[in-house]
């Protein structure tokens, strides 16, 4: 099955992979084109060792993931080869997280800080590569901060904090530090 079939998929970890992709990897082609390429460009997944293509040539590439319409979390972590964002990502309207962390990334598309517009959370720990500065002066950035800013406000409530293992008022943390 192709990525572009997985209309309802909700999370997708493809973390630690050895996956690539560049900086104008989906500027070369539109995302119909299914041609056999070199393994790791136009966001090809590639398996086992860095550069190696898969073995049936498949074309499982990331700038398809803009289909995946109902994807809440897309983890790429780990995956140094990746050095951009797809803009097919941008498609992405009900993805909340983005994890990027320790990745090759340098930048991140306007075409994602703007048309993700559920995100609240981008991971980029460990992008060493990343200009901060840079980031934050790119077009989309303060629309992503006052989402990210909106989301932290609604889980701070009375003091009680809101996280995954449920409520957290710090009492616990107190506790154990005296």
């Amino acid at each position: 099955a192709s990525v572009r079939t997985l209309t309802r998929l909700t999370r997708l970890d493809l973390a630690r992979n050895n996956i690539a992709f560049r900086a104008g990897d989906d500027d070369e082609r539109d995302d119909d084109d299914d041609d056999a390429v070199a393994a790791g460009s136009n966001g090809r997944i590639s398996e086992g060792a860095e550069g190696a293509e898969g073995a049936d040539g498949a074309d499982s590439g990331l700038r398809h993931l803009g289909a995946c319409v109902a994807l809440v979390e897309l983890r790429l972590d780990g995956n140094p080869a990746v050095t951009a964002t797809p803009r097919a990502f941008g498609r992405l309207r009900a993805l909340k997280t983005l994890g990027l962390d320790r990745t090759g990334v340098t930048a991140v598309r306007e075409d994602v800080l703007l048309g993700c517009a559920s995100l609240t959370t981008l991971s980029l720990r460990g992008c060493v590569a990343l200009d901060a500065a840079r980031l934050r002066e790119t077009n989309g950035w303060d629309a992503y901060e006052r989402r990210r800013a909106e989301g932290e406000t609604k889980r701070i409530v009375g003091g009680v904090m809101l996280g995954r293992d449920g409520l957290d008022d710090g009492l616990d943390h107190d506790l154990a530090r005296g």
